[in-house]
């Protein structure tokens, strides 16, 4: 498995970058996704949210071709001892009301080190055969990559 990032930009365009493909250092990861945001990120004009995929497939659009099955992610989970099912994920907007997203397969990293500061959580969502995360940071990248090993 490997890890994408998607993100659609102000112009409404979609752009992939492969981060990494299993067997990879974590560290080379990590430096392909602050390359990536540097060009993608707020400092150059950009007001986005990006999405990192854990995936078989060569494209992360081709991901119900090859997919990660649902009960291949339970089970990962049931044996993650730092992972938890929640099947939905809350957010608190700035005027105080919550925001729920149900979704089988939705998943929180609990020994991540911002749990719960300013309301936030790692969320990795199963959709489409594969897994998703919004926005992360170093932390979950890693986490990510460790999970695409499996």
């Amino acid at each position: 498995m490997h890890l994408e990032c998607g993100y659609q930009a102000s112009t409404g365009r979609f752009h992939d970058k492969d981060l990494h493909t299993a067997g990879e250092n974590a560290d080379g990861c990590f430096a392909k996704r602050r390359s990536w945001l540097s060009f993608v990120g707020p400092e150059n004009g950009g007001k986005l949210g990006y999405n990192v995929h854990i995936t078989r497939a060569s494209d992360w659009t081709d991901s119900e071709s090859n997919s990660i099955r649902i009960d291949e992610w339970l089970a990962y989970i049931g044996s993650d001892p730092e992972m938890r099912l929640d099947n939905f994920a809350d957010a608190q907007t700035p005027a105080g009301s919550v925001i729920r997203y149900e979704n089988a397969g939705v998943a929180v990293w609990v020994a991540w080190s911002r749990t719960g500061v300013d309301g936030n959580q790692a969320w990795f969502d199963y959709r489409q055969g594969r897994i998703v995360v919004k926005n992360p940071d170093d932390a979950i990248l890693g986490k990510m990559c460790i999970i695409a090993e499996n």
